[in-house]
């Protein structure tokens, strides 16, 4: 079958109109979270996986629909990981975005000695750089789980946004072209985990003393080990990936002759 009209640029559609639906409920759940809790710390994790919703329903679609189980379920992680990734970063734009609303309400009333919304804004501001962090662990992780068996069989995967649109047109195998963001989602995953495993380890070379044993000097130069390294191995898994794993079209991950897989509970 000859795919080349697949590649032509095809109009985008129109927005759904479903999405603004999609907006109020997340914004009602947010509220309602609130307000059954009085926990404004909730808020902004709650609103930013709003953003990764998109991504969530291209993972259950891929999973449905992939006809080989191991390759639909690998694809699965990958989406929901980028759609977490998402969350991270908005969930940190909330962060500090209210950290300029703070100063700006500061500025307006520098006369009051009691300023009751700080408070909010600030646990607002804490919960969302807290949630940031958990739902970028919980990324890494997803990540993790769907890349390293794929590394193991050196199978393609395929990551971009373009197959939200095959998912909304319910065309199977996703034809749409566009940027795979696999390497950059790993490498994102990479930072992540490297940036905590260092952490870690330097707390464990001066929190066990190593330091009273070998020496100020010879504990820091151990510790400061995993920050040389680090960055060299992120680039070559970097480059491992795009010459092994990251396909450079959809269809040198779905074949076309493939049939697609009945609509089924996900055994995650």
């Amino acid at each position: 079958m000859n795919d080349e009209h697949l590649d032509e640029p095809t109009e985008p559609s129109a927005f759904p109109y479903w999405a603004t639906y999609a907006w109020l409920l997340s914004l009602g759940i947010a509220l309602a979270v609130f307000e059954l809790f009085q926990q404004p710390v909730l808020l902004g994790p709650t609103v930013s996986l709003k953003f990764a919703w998109g991504d969530f329903l291209t993972a259950k679609w891929i999973r449905s629909r992939d006809p080989n189980r191991v390759r639909g379920r690998r694809h699965f992680w990958l989406y929901v990981s980028h759609g977490l990734w998402k969350a991270t970063l908005v969930a940190m734009i909330i962060g500090f975005a209210v950290v300029f609303l703070d100063q700006a309400i500061n500025g307006k009333a520098a006369n009051r000695q009691q300023k009751p919304q700080n408070d909010v804004l600030m646990s607002i501001f804490g919960g969302s750089l807290f949630g940031a962090l958990a739902i970028a662990f919980v990324a890494s992780a997803c990540t993790v789980r769907a890349i390293l068996p794929a590394c193991w069989s050196r199978s393609p995967m395929w990551l971009s946004s373009k197959v939200a649109a095959d998912r909304v047109r319910q065309q199977w195998p996703p034809r749409h072209p566009g940027e795979n963001k696999l390497a950059k989602n790993s490498l994102t995953s990479s930072i992540a985990l490297g940036f905590v495993g260092t952490m870690f380890f330097t707390i464990f070379v001066f929190g066990s003393g190593l330091d009273r044993k070998l020496g100020p000097g010879l504990a820091t130069l151990i510790a400061f080990i995993p920050l040389m390294l680090f960055p060299v191995l992120v680039l070559v898994t970097r480059d491992w990936l795009i010459h092994n794993i990251q396909a450079t079209h959809p269809a040198a991950v779905w074949p076309t002759n493939e049939v697609i897989a009945e609509n089924s509970d996900i055994p995650f």
